[in-house]
């Protein structure tokens, strides 16, 4: 399965779409026992939207903070669904959240 997110609604380009299931036919078929069915499913969940044109990473973090902390492997549209823009008290959340984890990894290797 391979889960597409874009802040800007853009679709996944033709090619992007080729070599990532050129990709994962490679990767399956060379892990023993599997065998893939044909190119994997591909999601688009709805998820929140960009306003501007400079912010793109937060939503990529906000994405991944989601993922991992939510430890999602599936159900994306329940968890992407809200369509609008993340505001400045949002993308200061996720900013902190992150800084925070990176900090207490670094001190517990320390």
């Amino acid at each position: 399965m391979v889960v597409w997110f874009c802040s800007l609604r853009k679709k996944p380009d033709v090619n992007i779409k080729a070599v990532i299931n050129s990709a994962m036919k490679t990767i399956s078929s060379s892990l023993e026992g599997m065998s893939q069915q044909g190119p994997p499913r591909w999601i688009e969940p709805k998820s929140h939207v960009q306003s501007g044109g400079c912010e793109c990473g937060y939503y990529v973090m906000h994405w991944m903070w989601c993922i991992v902390s939510g430890r999602l492997k599936d159900d994306w549209n329940r968890w992407f669904s809200d369509g609008s823009a993340l505001d400045v008290e949002a993308m200061t959340i996720i900013r902190k959240n992150w800084a925070t984890y990176f900090l207490a990894i670094r001190n517990n290797r320390c």
